[in-house]
C-alpha cells in the first residue's frame, strides 16, 4: 500500500503508512478508494489545532485582563432607547440610535410595563 503524505503547512506534514491494518474490508471498500478516511483524519487534526489556538488565545486575553463578550448596555443607553420608543420611533431605529440591541430594549420595555 502506498504512503499517503499530506502537507497542511510548511511546518506540518502527515504521513499515513497504513490506516486500516486489521480491516481488509475497509481497505478494499468504497471508503478507501474515495480517500475519505485519510481526509477525515486530516480534518479532525486541523480542527484540534484550531481549537487549541482559540483556547490559548482566550486564555492569553483573560490573563491580560481583557473582558470577553459583548459589552453591557449602560442605563443611559437603555433610557435613551426607551424615550425614543415613547416618542413613536420603531424599536429598530431606537436600538440603532441608542447603541443597544433590539432585544435589550424589548426586555427593558417589558420591565417598565410590569412595574
Amino acid at each position: 500500500m502506498p504512503n499517503l503524505e499530506l502537507r497542511l503547512r510548511p511546518s506540518v506534514r502527515i504521513v499515513v503508512k497504513q490506516l486500516f491494518p486489521d480491516s481488509p474490508g475497509l481497505r478494499d471498500g468504497i471508503f478507501w478508494g474515495s480517500g475519505l478516511p485519510p481526509l477525515s483524519a486530516v480534518a479532525e487534526f486541523e480542527r484540534e489545532l484550531i481549537r487549541e489556538r482559540v483556547r490559548s488565545g482566550l486564555a492569553n486575553a483573560r490573563a491580560k485582563g481583557k473582558r470577553l463578550g459583548r459589552p453591557c448596555a449602560t442605563a443611559r443607553q437603555v433610557d435613551k432607547g426607551l424615550s425614543l420608543i415613547k416618542q413613536g420611533v420603531t424599536y429598530q431605529a431606537a436600538a440603532k440610535q441608542s447603541g443597544v440591541s433590539i432585544s435589550t430594549l424589548l426586555r427593558a420595555h417589558r420591565k417598565t410595563r410590569a412595574v
